[in-house]
């Protein structure tokens, strides 16, 4: 609902209402108990669609980046035919081979993204 309000002209007041709850649970959700691949999703929504900032140093989104990556590798998504092997994959779902693919690369994706913003705003 907060990516998706954004661009909404009857709802667009909720993306600023949703901010504050969204981001909250996006920090609850970092426990190894609620390691999911739908949140390693979300986590890539909010950084490809990411809340207004005053400036880009207040946006969370390459924590939020890192983060999901970082979960998917512990879920095993690097390596998306052996899940099991992996430390938080054995207590996750397994999920389909090719939503694993997809959602690895969406990792990979959405971190070059914010590697090229950081450097031209911090270089450029």
């Amino acid at each position: 609902m907060a990516v998706a309000s954004k661009r909404s002209h009857k709802y667009s007041y909720l993306h600023e209402q949703l901010r504050d709850p969204v981001t909250r649970l996006a920090a609850e959700h970092t426990k190894p108990t609620n390691q999911l691949i739908a949140f390693v999703q979300a986590l890539l929504l909010l950084c490809v669609w990411p809340f207004p900032y005053a400036q880009m140093r207040e946006n969370p989104a390459w924590l939020y980046c890192g983060l999901a990556t970082h979960m998917a590798m512990l879920l095993g998504l690097h390596r998306p035919q052996h899940p099991t092997r992996f430390l938080a994959a054995a207590d996750s779902e397994e999920g389909d081979v090719n939503v694993r693919i997809r959602t690895w690369l969406a990792c990979f994706i959405v971190d070059q993204k914010y590697v090229y913003a950081f450097y031209f705003v911090n270089m450029g």
